[in-house]
């Protein structure tokens, strides 16, 4: 059935009324007259009473339909929902003829009609106090999971603290974890220097031999800990069961123990929370073999000392070098520590260490094979310590007699014992690795470097076994974000 076609009423006055000028546009009429609804010629809202609905329901109750919406945040996505009228400008919200509201007054109806739309139409939250903002991202929070449209607002009130945003998100870090769980999706980049990521590399000169190690961490400041997350991706052999669990709470039992604290001001301070975490990152070959020795590339899992040496092992990969057979300037550099002090026995130490030289010097013959030669050099050190009842061990051996003779070697020579030794003892221009030869040199030169006793040094010492130096960096990190005080690492 066709619909009856509309007349429209011609006003009694029209005729009076002056002709429209084309070039403005039409003024929007008022409905006709309604059942129960006196007739008039005037609109029913006017400008006048649009000001006086403002003053007694608000600007909300009258452009209920129109979403303020500002440009997305980085990363983020538009605060306006599907469906909602078009973008307004700055000064949206007012009626035809009404008064625009203010940020203000949208944060205030914001936090007195607790709903989302409310907070969506809020076009600047930085006005708001940082209650204020603490208040809206909860009432978002309330609605359970967040969709685009109330993610982009929490994305903005975050923002709204501008340069302040990595502060208040450190004293706010349970609330900020809240809301990326709940879908916010906030940029790790707006945390500025409350966190990071650092990649290691270490290359170091132990026991004559030179090795390198990789490593990386990530960290986040949060209120009341700075936390330092490690990635270890497992790989291993077939018929291994890596005992992640074990090893973890080996690393946390030994590695958590400090705290960063404001020497200005003790009363402030931040656990440092080690994190190791299964996962894509440092890859480590895990493997059985009850006597094989673990290096940051590889695990055993039927490791008798994993105790100490997975906590060890961690050490690098935060970017620590190891303390144990180094040279005297290595050691005092890893160690903050002086060399430990020699035995005093002058002219008999030289006379050793003229000995081992001599050993060393031996040229190699005409016709001789490299590998002779390394034998007769390897044979002549080896009769000058037993000559002077000095047994080769780089784990025990270590004296103040044998301090003392690197001492005097490297007083007599003008260099470390180290650089002669791996010269002298070395396949033909050491194109190749030697299993053997490695051995000879950490037994014979372990024995006359330096080694401390910490976590990684020779792990002695179980009382102790990670000292402040060791997490020096991650205390730094916390007193340069905060840009005040004196942050240094104490043992809880």
């Amino acid at each position: 059935m066709a619909e009856p076609r509309r007349v429209r009423r011609r006003p009694h006055n029209e005729a009076s009324r002056p002709a429209a000028d084309p070039s403005v546009a039409p003024r929007t009429q008022a409905p006709g007259p309604q059942p129960g609804l006196p007739s008039t010629d005037r609109p029913l809202v006017t400008p006048q009473n649009a000001m006086l609905l403002q003053q007694i329901v608000g600007n909300r109750a009258l452009g209920r339909a129109i979403t303020v919406q500002r440009d997305p945040p980085e990363g983020g996505t538009p605060a306006a929902d599907a469906g909602v009228a078009p973008p307004a400008t700055a000064d949206a919200g007012a009626p035809s003829g009404g008064v625009a509201q203010t940020p203000r007054q949208q944060i205030d109806a914001a936090l007195r009609e607790h709903t989302s739309a409310a907070v969506a139409a809020v076009s600047d939250f930085a006005p708001a106090a940082d209650d204020e903002k603490l208040s809206m991202i909860n009432i978002l929070l309330g609605l359970g999971a967040l969709g685009p449209t109330d993610a982009g607002s929490v994305r903005r009130i975050w923002q709204g603290w501008g340069a302040q945003l990595p502060v208040k998100a450190v004293e706010q870090s349970a609330l900020w974890e809240r809301c990326n769980t709940a879908g916010a999706a906030l940029p790790e980049s707006w945390l500025g220097g409350a966190a990071g990521h650092r990649d290691i590399a270490v290359r170091e000169q132990v026991g004559g031999t030179v090795y390198t190690a990789s490593g990386a961490y990530d960290y986040r400041i949060m209120a009341d800990s700075i936390v330092v997350t490690v990635n270890m991706n497992f790989n291993p052999d077939a018929g291994v069961t890596v005992p992640t669990g074990t090893w973890f709470g080996y690393i946390t039992s030994t590695w958590n123990r400090f705290d960063a604290v404001n020497l200005t001001d003790p009363t402030q301070k931040k656990r440092i929370e080690f994190r190791p975490t299964a996962g894509a990152g440092h890859n480590i070959q895990v493997s059985l073999d009850p006597n094989g020795r673990a290096n940051a590339g590889h695990y055993y899992a039927d490791d008798s000392r994993a105790p100490q040496s997975i906590p060890h092992e961690f050490g690098h990969l935060i970017g620590l070098e190891d303390e144990y057979e180094r040279d005297s300037a290595d050691f005092a550099r890893v160690t903050d520590a002086p060399v430990p002090a020699g035995s005093g026995e002058t002219e008999s130490a030289k006379t050793i260490a003229t000995g081992i030289h001599d050993g060393l010097m031996l040229p190699e013959r005409v016709f001789e094979w490299h590998s002779t030669a390394v034998k007769r050099r390897q044979q002549a050190v080896q009769a000058i310590l037993a000559a002077n009842h000095i047994t080769p061990n780089y784990q025990a051996g270590q004296s103040p007699l044998t301090h003392e003779v690197s001492t005097q070697y490297k007083e007599l020579f003008g260099h470390e014992m180290s650089v002669d030794v791996m010269d002298r003892i070395q396949t033909r221009f050491d194109v190749w690795h030697d299993d053997e030869l490695q051995a000879w040199r950490e037994q014979v030169l372990g024995t006359f470097q330096y080694t401390d006793t910490s976590i990684m040094g020779d792990m002695s010492d179980h009382a102790h076994p990670v000292a402040p130096r060791h997490v020096r960096a991650f205390a730094q990190i916390v007193g340069t974000f905060l840009g005040h005080g004196d942050w240094q690492p104490k043992e809880r």
